[in-house]
């Protein structure tokens, strides 16, 4: 906003401070002889007019950006439809079989991997938390995006411990290496459907139907409720791993507003052990807005002292 003269970013050291303008930019280097150089320390400071929005960029030494370039990416209509569910013959030993969907990469797909009645055992978590009722907005630049819903804890119900395990046989990694399942609204804007941070991915749907776009595969798989998707993050080239873009993708909602996007569960393992990592930190309980009037009070009071 023109009219605020605040949201600047700041630095001490230097004594200068740079309002934000739409479309420009601050550049400053971070070492001097190969030494950090503590003189550029900065803080970006809050606007008081509206939300300032920003993008960060960071050149490093090393070469960072392992990934493959030039990607296709096919439209909806010449791409090839599966419905998940109609792969290979009913099973009626209630078996799990993995389709391999896609040999590079080795995109796999689970029918009924979860159950209803543990479909309904996440929806009730989901339901009960008081952090479900979150925060979906129609606007911004992140709308479109993934949304976090509630974060399921490391074996928080005994049904909960079971699929871990599940995930652990049919991801073949580590069950240590598997991250909290986060319970999602799932993203309609490609660019911003959350992948995880480590080489494979899982996707569950939990609504009645979802549409799931590979666009760089060309591929629209249509999920029904307990279907799973597996798939790598990273494509191994020359003994380098490489961020492997092909299996990026987006959900096709049924209809234009949040309640038509379909919610589902994202289980990422990482390259680490993030069980025993999460272990090691300790976290403070997060107030829930509106807990008290004092609470927020104190909050505020401590938000004008640090400005």
């Amino acid at each position: 906003d023109e009219e605020d003269y605040a949201g600047d970013t700041y630095f001490p050291v230097l004594g200068l401070s740079f309002r934000p303008r739409q479309g420009t930019a601050v550049m400053w280097p971070n070492s001097v002889d190969g030494k950090e150089d503590p003189r550029v320390l900065h803080a970006g400071r809050a606007p008081t007019l509206g939300v300032k929005y920003g993008v960060n960029c960071f050149f490093n030494v090393n070469k960072m950006r392992h990934m493959m370039p030039d990607l296709k990416e096919y439209g909806l209509n010449e791409s090839m439809e599966c419905e998940v569910r109609k792969l290979g013959r009913q099973n009626s030993d209630e078996k799990l079989v993995a389709y391999q969907l896609c040999a590079s990469p080795k995109l796999m797909a689970v029918k009924a991997f979860l159950s209803d009645e543990e479909v309904d055992h996440f929806m009730t978590l989901l339901e009960a938390s008081t952090s479900s009722t979150a925060v979906s907005s129609e606007t911004g630049p992140f709308c479109g995006g993934t949304q976090t819903l509630r974060v399921v804890q490391f074996e928080e119900t005994q049904l909960v411990k079971a699929i871990e395990a599940r995930l652990e046989a049919t991801g073949g990694l580590p069950l240590s290496h598997l991250a909290p399942l986060r319970i999602v609204r799932t993203a309609s804007d490609r660019g911003l459907c959350n992948r995880g941070c480590g080489p494979k991915s899982v996707y569950i749907c939990l609504s009645e139907q979802d549409e799931v776009f590979f666009y760089r595969l060309g591929l629209r798989l249509k999920l029904r409720k307990g279907d799973a998707l597996l798939w790598p993050n990273v494509h191994w080239r020359d003994e380098d791993p490489i961020e492997d873009l092909r299996t990026v993708r987006v959900h096709l909602p049924a209809g234009p507003s949040d309640a038509h996007r379909a919610i589902g569960i994202d289980a990422f393992f990482h390259d680490h052990d993030i069980r025993r990592q999460r272990q090691l930190h300790t976290f403070q309980e997060s107030r829930v807005p509106g807990e008290s009037a004092e609470a927020e009070t104190t909050e505020c009071a401590v938000l004008k002292l640090q400005r």
